[in-house]
């Protein structure tokens, strides 16, 4: 059921707990893929003791979060399709800033709606999605170039991308490196690479603690900024830029997340959404626990 893994980033095999395993089942399905899943669980967390890289250990074997991924269905997802569209408008103006249009690989790309919204700004975009369901939502809603599995299992040209982004992929890959390093493969010199993920070392994470929402089995790496970017640099990356990522949510569904961390909470924030009629009240969310990461391929 679980797998001992020695650190990504330096190979030591020698770690200190950080939080005890606090699993309620040993099997994982697809329901538990995301922030939103109702029970809060985690996978025990240790840190390097060689260069404090921070990951799940032991963990899920791969053939298992394979195929929970595999199962994971787009319903879910798509109850914030506008917002998560505004989002990814946001993020597609980032994007541009550093790069002109050309062509687009979206690593995780879920549905594609990140993609969705760069084909329409003028992109040659193409996507890799680990599940079935999804990738097909993608494929058949928006006409979208997506591959069902990995990037390795994708097959592209080495220097074939302008530039590629991977939002909140990189804590989920069972080998940020080697995915990092294949991606390094399949970009052209001097192309950006864009990537949002958690911050480990964030001040939400340290005051929180075990009740941090991001603490969760699908997250199997938890960086933090220096973490990072040696992975980057290993890979073949040059950091360019680091700064928080916001996302715009409806309240009443940012509301709805804190209820598998503090049901009183949310019994509180829930009466007053619905009393002041403020649910559908669009809002940019920035706890300054998560990172998006600039760089460019060395």
């Amino acid at each position: 059921m679980f797998e001992n893994v020695n650190c990504n980033l330096c190979g030591s095999d020698k770690f200190s707990i950080i939080y005890p395993s606090h699993l309620v089942s040993d099997t994982i399905d697809a329901k538990q893929m995301t922030v939103s899943y109702n029970i809060k669980e985690y996978c025990q967390i240790v840190r390097c003791t060689v260069c404090g890289f921070v990951y799940a250990n032991p963990r899920d074997k791969q053939d298992k979060l394979k195929q929970a991924y595999e199962q994971l269905g787009e319903k879910e997802y798509l109850v914030e399709q506008e917002s998560r569209t505004l989002t990814f408008q946001k993020d597609l103006k980032l994007v541009e800033k550093y790069a002109p249009k050309g062509k687009l690989l979206d690593l995780g790309c879920a549905a594609g709606l990140f993609l969705n919204v760069a084909h329409k700004s003028g992109w040659e975009t193409y996507g890799v999605e680990a599940s079935q369901i999804t990738s097909s939502y993608a494929r058949e809603t928006f006409k979208l170039k997506v591959m069902t599995g990995t990037v390795f299992e994708a097959g592209f040209d080495h220097d074939f991308f302008d530039v590629i982004t991977a939002w909140d992929v990189v804590e989920h890959v069972t080998d940020p490196l080697s995915t990092l390093t294949e991606l390094n493969r399949i970009q052209k010199p001097g192309g950006y690479l864009v990537l949002s993920t958690i911050d480990f070392n964030s001040v939400l994470s340290r005051l929180l603690k075990t009740k941090w929402p991001c603490l969760i089995r699908s997250h199997i790496f938890y960086f933090t900024k220096k973490s990072l970017t040696a992975l980057l640099k290993k890979a073949g990356y040059k950091t360019v830029k680091i700064t928080t990522y916001a996302r715009i949510f409806k309240l009443k569904y940012i509301v709805s997340l804190i209820k598998p961390h503090s049901k009183i909470l949310h019994a509180i924030l829930n009466f007053f959404t619905k009393l002041l009629h403020i649910g559908n009240l669009r809002i940019s969310l920035n706890l300054f626990d998560c990172i998006t990461v600039i760089a460019t391929k060395e």
